[in-house]
């Protein structure tokens, strides 16, 4: 419907177009995982390490709910420039958005890539196994560091960015709403 009638701008089109397209390839993902056989292998040494650590350790999940939570803080970001810097908001084209979205895709990959070390491939037996991939020194370091960098990155980070950019929106808003009072008031009483 809304491509149909281009009831919007085309940058708000294709920010609302790429968030749908993240969503639902997200669903589609935890459909893939919960319907399959847990860390089930075909055989293929190189496949079954590539389907191990991508899809069992749930690196492509993370990467594409990472991708999406990106997508939302750029769609803050945009409703923040069109309120707050009209002047600034046209110059933000549907091109511009576009290299903006490849960006957040490798960003997102990049964030979404712990997932790759979640889990382990034996490859003495040839099976995907629930363990951590590091272990010993490095591995008592690596995951609480991981573990804040995922907090800060899925959780702090993106509720920090809605709350600066939607209360600086709330704020212009009811600035613009009392001068605009302060301006009828005036006219009023000069009147």
């Amino acid at each position: 419907v809304l491509v149909k009638y281009q009831i919007m701008s085309p940058v708000v089109r294709l920010l609302l177009q790429h968030q749908s397209f993240i969503d639902g390839l997200a669903c589609l993902i935890t459909v893939v995982l919960l319907t399959q056989e847990p860390n089930w292998v075909c055989g293929i040494k190189w496949v079954d390490i590539m389907v191990c650590h991508i899809l069992h350790g749930q690196f492509v999940y993370w990467a594409v709910i990472a991708v999406s939570i990106l997508n939302l803080i750029v769609i803050s970001f945009e409703r923040f420039l069109c309120v707050c810097f009209p002047l600034k908001y046209a110059e933000l084209t549907p091109k511009r958005l576009k290299i903006l979205f490849v960006f957040v895709h490798i960003v997102g990959y990049i964030g979404g890539s712990g997932g790759l070390f979640q889990i382990r491939y034996d490859s003495s037996d040839g099976q995907c196994k629930s363990e951590f991939f590091f272990t010993g020194h490095f591995g008592d370091y690596y995951y609480p560091v991981y573990a804040y960098f995922t907090f800060v990155f899925f959780y702090l980070f993106p509720c920090t960015s809605f709350g600066v950019f939607y209360g600086l929106v709330i704020i212009k808003m009811n600035r613009r709403r009392q001068s605009d009072q302060f301006a009828t008031n005036r006219t009023i009483d000069t009147a």
